[in-house]
Order: structure tokens, then C-alpha cells, then sequence
């Protein structure tokens, strides 16, 4: 059972679930953000639907549209030459309160803006290695996305850091006791940055 984290009562879907997909789908369930019911993985791929259900305990569709109907967060995580035809199919069926945080590989804000119809997105670039838990994840927002969707955004990107960053050292053989340490004084050293954030704007 998870705690209530700013991701409760956030139903999330995922359309795509290829490697960086799954990575998410592992950190947000591995670090207690949400429960496996709140999560819809989508793709067009019965066999990776097989994979992350077997995997993660998630719900899973074939179906893009069936998949974001209740969700108040939903994330891109497909190749870049299908991401228009997801658009498209998506066009209209999104609510204009629905969080769209995508990580679709050099996706313009207004292009996907364009062709689902909607204003709050979030892009990310996540970098290749973050898969294995040696890069970095940059995001921006547009005006429509809330403060609290933007905390919700920073949640799942951390989950994905986090996660890969424990991958990348289990590759070097680091102990669970030095991974904790390691993750430790990653957390407050977030905690601490996110402080003189906050701090700076309220000036």
C-alpha cells in the first residue's frame, strides 16, 4: 500500500512501453507513488503489454483512446515517427485538465499541441543514458500547466532518475547499503534545490 503522494488519485496512462515506458512504470511503482491500478500502459504491441503486465501488475490496452479516457496524467513514451498518428488518434479525447508529460525524442511543444488539441504538455528530453542510469532529464511547460501538474511532472521524472540511477549502479556492482547512501544525499540534495527554488520565485 502507497502513502499519498501528489500522484494519489492521479490515474496515469502510458502510450508506448518501450524501455524508457517501462523504466517509469518501474521507479513510480518500485518508490510507492502509486499503486498498479492507478496506471493504463498502452501499445500496439501485444507482446510488450504481456511484458510490463507480468512485470508491473498494471492495467493494459491496445487501445490509446480506451487508456487516457480516465487518466489525469498521461505520458508519450513513443518512437518520434509515430507520434503524429498518436495525435491524431488522441485528438479530442484528451480533458483540458489532463496532464500530457511527453519524452518523445526531439517533439516539438507546438507541433504536439497541434495535433492533440490540447495546451497543458509537458516535454522532456531525456537523454539515452538515463536509461541506465547515467544522464540527465530536461523538461519545460507550457502556460496552461498548473503548479501542482509541474509537481507531478518533477514526482514522475524523479521516479524515472532515481530508478535508472540505482540501475546504473547495480552495472558498477555497488552494494544496497552504498546505493541507499548514494540515493540518500541525492534526495536532500533535490529537497535542498527545490527550497532555494521556491525561495527565488517568492522574492
Amino acid at each position: 500500500m502507497t502513502l499519498p503522494t501528489i500522484l494519489h488519485d492521479a490515474p496515469i496512462a502510458f502510450i508506448g512501453t518501450g524501455a524508457m515506458g517501462e523504466a517509469m512504470i518501474g521507479g513510480l511503482l518500485r518508490h510507492k507513488l502509486v499503486e498498479p491500478d492507478a496506471i493504463t500502459a498502452s501499445d500496439l504491441h501485444q507482446s510488450r503489454l504481456d511484458e510490463v503486465k507480468r512485470l508491473f501488475g498494471v492495467r493494459t490496452t491496445d487501445d490509446n483512446r480506451a487508456a487516457v479516457r480516465k487518466a489525469r496524467i498521461v505520458v508519450l513514451s513513443v518512437k518520434p515517427q509515430v507520434l503524429s498518428t498518436v495525435c491524431a488518434d488522441l485528438n479530442g479525447v484528451l480533458r483540458p485538465s489532463t496532464l500530457v508529460v511527453s519524452i518523445v525524442a526531439g517533439a516539438r511543444i507546438s507541433s504536439m499541441a497541434a495535433g492533440l488539441n490540447h495546451e497543458a504538455i509537458v516535454r522532456t528530453m531525456p537523454n539515452t543514458p538515463a536509461q541506465i542510469g547515467e544522464g540527465m532529464t530536461v523538461w519545460a511547460a507550457t502556460d496552461a500547466v498548473s503548479d501542482k501538474q509541474r509537481e507531478q511532472a518533477g514526482a514522475i521524472l524523479g521516479a524515472l532518475f532515481i530508478q535508472t540511477l540505482q540501475s546504473g549502479m547495480v552495472l558498477i556492482g555497488m552494494d544496497t547499503s552504498q546505493q541507499n547512501i548514494v540515493i540518500g544525499v541525492v534526495l536532500v540534495a533535490a529537497v535542498g534545490l527545490d527550497v532555494q527554488l521556491r525561495k527565488r520565485n517568492e522574492t
